[in-house]
């Protein structure tokens, strides 16, 4: 096999037998993690040969909703609908950290960097963990709904958005909340930045890019439609790209200003897609959604062309500036002519994407859809348990009947064997 052909394949999807919440790829070996449903939280070594399972175990009561590795790699933090923060080491792979009421509702999203963890609950409170104190050295209230995602930037800010419309910013060395915007006719359920942390990128249920100013969160400064599903989770490629992952169950390549859709590098067939996370060497992106399976998908070709074209811009700009201003002009015309040409091509090319996978009933979102999961499994084993209190006061019965028998026999002076229960 040629090194061409060997760069373009990936490792194989992962599968599994319930709901997955939640991945994370390790920052410096070739290591997944997994988070499930059943509260199980599950480490995969990947290579493009075979996925060989290394830990697996049910560390929640519950759903692991989120789960990241430190920036270190040598713990993978957990946080679960038990409302319980953990760390498990990953050369022990042993839990070495337990508290089981570091929120006071279930923990939705997680997030690390350095010595710092960044937990989110179905109420909207974040809050701010030091490693080396083991304990919340801030907690922010003004996100009002669950937090859909939070993002970290420039080495002191979190974004957090949340159910509630609300995308908030914190600068976590003050212990302020220094801005916060609130969508009434949407939910905002995911958080980037782009543009050398110029713009801020939030991704709506209704399929709506929202961009703002990095200083002026009074209102977006400008809207990218183009979604026919909600945005669940996103990722930035370069300062002008990003990735974006829908319940439609594609994920799509979307370049920012001029805004449009580049391509798409897969889809979980019409299943949401709950995570996408790109890998240490940013050879693979791997994406998780409702069909229960982890796939990898080769991007190295993305990164790669992005680097290429960052610097072919770097040596154009150099050339213009040696050129006279008649050749820059006339350059310039027809460079500007040929981007509208493609700007209108991309455009149709868009529209005819959006009629062909929109249908007539607006699919749930990734959030929605995983609360519904949860409701279900609660349903269920509320079920089972009633059953069994049934049949534990039947046999009850049962039994109080054949002792009433008894002693009526008795009288009689019938004697009989008693049944055995």
């Amino acid at each position: 096999m040629e090194d061409d052909e060997i760069d373009e394949i990936e490792p194989s999807e992962i599968l599994f037998e319930e709901p997955i919440f939640d991945i994370a790829f390790h920052p410096n070996d070739d290591l997944i993690s997994v988070g499930l449903i059943s509260g199980t939280a599950e480490i995969y070594r990947y290579s493009c040969e075979e996925n060989d399972n290394i830990f697996s175990q049910e560390v929640h009561k519950g759903a692991c909703r989120a789960l990241k590795f430190n920036s270190e790699g040598t713990f993978l933090y957990t946080g679960g609908a038990d409302n319980a923060l953990k760390a498990i080491d990953t050369n022990t792979l042993q839990v070495v950290y337990n508290d089981p009421s570091a929120h006071e509702v279930s923990i939705n999203r997680l997030l690390t960097n350095d010595n710092l963890v960044f937990t989110g609950d179905d109420e909207g409170t974040v809050k701010v963990w030091d490693t080396r104190k083991r304990t919340a050295i801030f907690t922010f209230e003004d996100n009002t709904d669950f937090i859909t995602d939070m993002y970290f930037t420039n080495e002191k800010y979190l974004l957090a958005t949340s159910g509630d419309g609300c995308l908030a910013r914190f600068n976590i060395r003050s212990g302020k909340r220094e801005r916060l915007y609130q969508c009434r006719e949407d939910e905002l359920l995911s958080v980037i930045t782009l543009k050398y942390d110029t713009i801020v990128v939030a991704g709506s249920q209704q399929g709506e890019l929202y961009l703002f100013n990095w200083d002026d969160y009074s209102a977006p400064c400008e809207k990218f439609v183009g979604h026919p599903n909600s945005i669940d989770t996103m990722l930035p490629v370069s300062e002008n790209i990003m990735l974006t992952g829908s319940s439609d169950g594609i994920i799509r390549v979307l370049q920012l200003r001029p805004n449009k859709l580049l391509g798409i590098i897969g889809e979980h067939q019409d299943f949401p897609i709950e995570r996408i996370q790109v890998s240490n060497n940013r050879k693979y992106l791997a994406s998780c959604s409702h069909d229960e399976t982890v796939k990898f998908w080769n991007v190295a070709y993305l990164f790669n062309d992005v680097v290429e074209v960052e610097e072919e811009e770097v040596e154009v700009t150099d050339n213009e500036n040696e050129q006279d201003n008649e050749n820059g002009e006339e350059e310039k015309s027809e460079s500007e002519s040929e981007q509208e040409e493609e700007e209108e091509e991309e455009s149709e090319s868009e529209k005819k994407d959006r009629s062909k996978r929109k249908s007539g009933v607006e699919k749930p979102s990734s959030s929605q859809k995983k609360r519904e999961l949860e409701r279900e499994e609660e349903e269920t084993e509320s079920e089972e348990e009633e059953e069994e209190d049934e049949e534990d006061e039947d046999i009850n019965n049962n039994n109080s009947k054949g002792k009433q028998k008894g002693k009526e026999k008795a009288k009689e002076k019938i004697v009989k064997p008693r049944k055995g229960k």
